[in-house]
Order: structure tokens, then sequence, then C-alpha cells
């Protein structure tokens, strides 16, 4: 979003930008807390499944690819570092450790929570569903409560009207706001997970404590 006194993209949201997409999107689910109807219940969960995606990606600094998002086995709850390879090779060359918010920790405890809730109350007996250990651990539901894959370009139908950029343009306003804030290159770098060859951030020789 262009803003007079900055230079350079114009694909990177405003704090206040963001504050209001999320204000939008909590009202969305809110509103719809303690509906019962099918619908209802589809639109609350879609929308409370976007909220936690988009908060993954701005604790987190994801890429916006094909399965960017984080599962449980990603996650040592013990000192809150969450294992990330997104946009990577088959060596995970570029895999990084990155300290997630302890509010970010507290709220996927929430969502496996309200998971484990539509999984038990919603499709125990759809018999569409043979095998509820194949169901992604992030889904949206469809009409007649079928889970499908969330991709990354589908969760910008949930926020265009507040939020209208790629939704990578989370990794543009991260690292903005960390280079207003004075935080070392270095960091930043490790946290986006930019390096090349013999740069590596927890390697024996790197310039990082």
């Amino acid at each position: 979003i262009s803003i007079p006194e900055y230079i350079g993209s114009d694909l990177c949201p405003t704090t206040e930008s963001i504050q209001n997409m999320v204000k939008a999107l909590s009202k969305k689910i809110s509103s719809t807390l303690k509906s019962r109807d099918t619908n209802s219940l589809i639109e609350h969960h879609n929308n409370y499944t976007v909220y936690v995606v988009l908060m993954m990606s701005y604790c987190l600094g994801l890429r916006a690819i094909q399965d960017a998002f984080i599962t449980p086995d990603d996650i040592d709850h013990e000192s809150g570092f969450v294992i990330l390879s997104d946009k990577d090779n088959e060596f995970n060359y570029h895999s990084r450790l990155v300290r997630a918010p302890d509010l970010l920790l507290t709220q996927l405890k929430h969502y496996e929570e309200h998971r484990n809730y539509i999984i038990n109350t919603v499709f125990l007996n759809n018999k569409k569903i043979l095998n509820l250990e194949e169901i992604p651990y992030i889904f949206l539901l469809e009409d007649g409560c079928e889970p499908k894959t969330l991709k990354p370009k589908e969760v910008m139908a949930y926020i265009s009207a507040q939020l209208p950029l790629p939704l990578n343009s989370n990794r543009r306003y991260l690292r903005s706001h960390f280079e207003q804030h004075d935080v070392p290159a270095e960091v930043i770098s490790c946290f986006m997970g930019h390096w090349h060859l013999g740069e590596e951030p927890w390697s024996k020789y790197s310039s990082l404590i």
C-alpha cells in the first residue's frame, strides 16, 4: 500500500491495514460463534481457519506456497521453536528454525481443539470420509461439510476487501518492520530464510551467537 514518505514496493501493507483485516475477520468469526445451523458452522470454521493461517504467516514469515502451513509435528513445544522448510530443495538446505511467539502457540492449541470438535461431530458419521487420518491439518469446509485442503491463494478471497495484496506481502511487511526497528541484517536473513552457500545461520562458523 503506497505511502508518500516511503520508497520501494507498493505491495507492502501498513500496520493499520493489517489491523483492519484482523478486526474484520474477528468480527465474522464472532458473529457465527454460537450459531447452530450448517451454513454458519461452515462460515465460522473457514473464517477461523484463515485467521489461524494468517497468524502463522505473520508470526513466522511463511512463504505463500503449496503446503506452506505448519503442523504440530513441526513444533518443539518445549522450546517453542518451529522448523520451516518452504521454497526448499530435496536436501532441505534452507530449512530454518523460528521461535514461535507464545500467542501463536496458544492459538494453535485452540485450533487443535476446534479441529478435533469438527472431526468428532461433523466427520465421524460422514460415510464419504473413509479415513479421518487423511484429513489435512489445515482445511476448509465446502457445502455439505466436505473437507477441502486450503491453498494459500484461497486465503485472499477472505481478506481481499481489507487487504488487496498478494499473500506473501506478509514477508515484505516483516522485513520492513525489522529494518525500521534496527534488527541486524544477519538476524533478518536468518528469520526470512535468506542465505547463500557458506552463510548458513546455524553453522559452526556463523556470525550469529
